[in-house]
């Protein structure tokens, strides 16, 4: 499901054809954004002024990801993985209107899962961490920061995949249960 990226690379298509700058602009900016959210949770978790800008430096001239800046393709592990510090950020730096917050963190979170599978499994368990975090702190509205988006998730996943997806997985030609028992 890369459909976020795939939106938004015909977007910048139609804006701005093979011209190649704005779209090298675009995820230095996002990915320089998301190395100041880091440097901004990591602060929060405890971490001096040095450790954290150090390690926002190192994020951002980590050779995968400064090369993921280079390629297109490469959109779809930039930009999930950007919107999963976002959606770390988010939960450590709460909105102030709750509504607000829950649109916020499960809007995040829809668009990071549909932008790339890479760190898929990532916004999962942040989900699962800050809800355990939040059943040890009996914190009601913290469950509920990390339930909502969680679940509504996890059921457009099923939905997307139930759609899309499982109607091709009989062709797929590494079927498991179409080699077993010869049927497609």
């Amino acid at each position: 499901g890369f459909f976020g990226t795939w939106l938004l690379q015909g977007l910048f298509g139609r804006a701005f054809g093979f011209w190649h700058v704005p779209y090298f602009l675009f995820a230095l900016g996002l990915h320089l954004v998301s190395a100041l959210a880091a440097r901004k949770v990591l602060l929060r978790a405890g971490l001096s002024a040095e450790a954290a800008f150090a390690a926002a430096i190192l994020y951002i001239v980590f050779p995968t990801s400064s090369n993921g800046l280079f390629f297109i393709n490469n959109w779809f592990f930039v930009i999930p993985f950007s919107l999963f510090i976002l959606q770390v950020y988010f939960y450590v730096f709460p909105q102030d209107d709750f509504r607000k917050d829950l649109a916020l963190l499960t809007g995040v979170s829809l668009c990071g899962q549909f932008s790339g599978e890479g760190p898929l499994p990532l916004f999962y368990l942040s989900f699962a961490w800050f809800g355990a975090a939040a059943l040890a702190a009996r914190d009601r509205r913290a469950l509920l920061r990390a339930v909502v988006p969680g679940v509504v998730c996890l059921v457009s996943l099923a939905a997307y995949h139930r759609a899309f997806a499982a109607p091709y997985a009989a062709a797929h030609p590494l079927n498991w249960n179409a080699a077993v028992t010869g049927t497609y």
